[in-house]
């Protein structure tokens, strides 16, 4: 079934910089929209393409609607400019149904009056040497984490101001969207149908999970705001398996060919038993997958298999016990 997505772009700024921006497209990808920071005169409100003077030079958000239906929805008018361009980088960050990413794209344009209200000024010519540059860089952070996106930047670019935000992180944490499945029209039909509910035969499965989720916050590697995601993910990880439960969730570490954290490891048993079951999964597709879409898989693979056929199947990812025994116990990872 065709997706709504939410993608993130690099516009190139003289070959080494980068201009980081947000772009939602409909199903049958048409971009609908852009979600920008851009250098604004504080005088005639027009956008520019370069802040050059402070005092004139304001950072503002700035919702570009490309497509007529679109922009009636949002009560504006069509924009006569784009920033996407042919053989630009870019990398589809949410995929979901028409809803879900709307409220997700929605979240940052209601906190787009909160944010032009800063009247933040506009470093000049984009960074700043001495202090933090606060900059379309970090307009480009601020709307991703309040949609609850994992913000990254493109490799060979310069981007300043990327680690920046026009928002405190606790008033983003206040604003941003929460993915929340109660509110799936579905879902209201079969109110026990997703773990995160009571009474739901995994509850206590999905609590456990969330609980190591949370735990993992402080590693550096995971955000408060994808804990929803990763939950979800690791959930459908663990049914596919067909753990009853899910007693340690760690992160790899960084060996010569990957970086620390790019594959999340679930256990089964003590992490020094080699019979414990294991499987893994990587971190950003966990990321990534909307919680509704996780629940769906196990709910798709509950009803196509009963449990005996699943028990004798052995997913792909699932570390057979031969190679467990050869295998470092977790805190190794």
């Amino acid at each position: 079934m065709p997706k709504y997505t939410i993608e993130a772009r690099s516009l190139n700024v003289l070959g080494v910089a980068g201009h980081d921006f947000w772009v939602l497209r409909d199903e049958k990808g048409k971009a609908l929209s852009e979600l920008h920071g851009l250098a604004t005169d504080r005088q005639t409100g027009e956008a520019l393409t370069i802040g050059t003077d402070e005092a004139r030079h304001s950072l503002r958000a700035w919702n570009l609607a490309l497509d007529g239906g679109y922009a009636a929805s949002v009560g504006t008018d069509v924009s006569r400019s784009t920033f996407i361009e042919d053989n630009q980088q870019s990398r589809t960050v949410a995929i979901g149904d028409k809803d879900e990413i709307l409220a997700r794209w929605n979240t940052a344009i209601k906190a787009m009056p909160e944010l032009n209200a800063l009247n933040l000024n506009y470093p000049k010519y984009g960074f700043k040497v001495f202090g933090d540059t606060v900059n379309s860089n970090s307009a480009f952070r601020t709307f991703g984490e309040l949609m609850s996106l994992p913000v990254e930047g493109f490799p060979g670019r310069v981007e300043p101001g990327l680690g920046n935000r026009m928002l405190s992180e606790e008033r983003i944490e206040e604003l941003r969207y929460r993915e929340q499945p109660a509110q799936n029209r579905e879902l209201e039909r079969t109110p026990g149908n997703y773990p995160t509910r009571q009474g739901h035969s995994d509850h206590a499965l999905m609590q456990q999970i969330r609980e190591k989720v949370e735990g993992l916050n402080s590693s550096g590697h995971l955000h408060a705001a994808d804990n929803d995601r990763i939950s979800a993910s690791v959930y459908a990880l663990a049914k596919q398996n067909n753990f009853s439960s899910v007693d340690e969730i760690a992160l790899s570490k960084q060996t010569n060919a990957a970086a620390p954290g790019e594959k999340i490891f679930i256990l089964q048993g003590a992490s020094d038993n080699p019979a414990t079951l294991r499987a893994y999964m990587l971190t950003q597709e966990a990321i990534q997958t909307p919680v509704e879409q996780s629940f769906d898989k196990v709910r798709k693979l509950q009803s196509s298999e009963s449990v005996t056929e699943r028990a004798q199947q052995q997913s792909p990812h699932q570390i057979p016990e031969q190679e467990a025994r050869q295998r470092p116990t977790v805190p190794s990872l």
